[in-house]
């Protein structure tokens, strides 16, 4: 059985200007690097990028979420995510140069939430 967990979602846009390819490479192969060796607690690290289907019929109700990755960090409590947020490599200047480079803040959009897994065989 999973343990539920804490997580803090952001819903990420990029800077305008910066192609989708370069976003996701950058995010990927540095970004994420340095985010996952400055947060004391991180548990579970998940980096949800869209599928394009505008060429598709609509699979769902509702309008698609427009922005350019949805993240997730997965904390044991909300006083380990607390204390992540206030460590010193998640104040860097270096982890926030990079989140500025990579990320468009002024539309950055979070949630803290907690995991409430539902049993599929029940």
């Amino acid at each position: 059985m999973e343990v539920p967990m804490v997580k803090h979602i952001s819903l990420i846009h990029r800077h305008p200007g910066e192609s989708v390819a370069d976003f996701r490479a950058y995010w990927l192969d540095v970004h994420s690097q340095l985010v996952k060796g400055v947060l004391p607690g991180l548990r579970k690290y998940v980096a949800n990028f869209p599928v394009d289907v505008s060429h598709a019929e609509p699979l769902a109700s509702g309008r698609q979420l427009s922005c350019d990755a949805i993240v997730e960090l997965h904390f044991d409590s909300l006083d380990a995510l607390k204390a992540a947020i206030r460590s010193p490599g998640w104040q860097s200047e270096k982890r926030k140069a990079s989140s500025a480079r990579l990320i468009d803040l002024s539309l950055n959009q979070y949630m803290i939430a907690d995991e409430v897994p539902i049993a599929l065989d029940a």
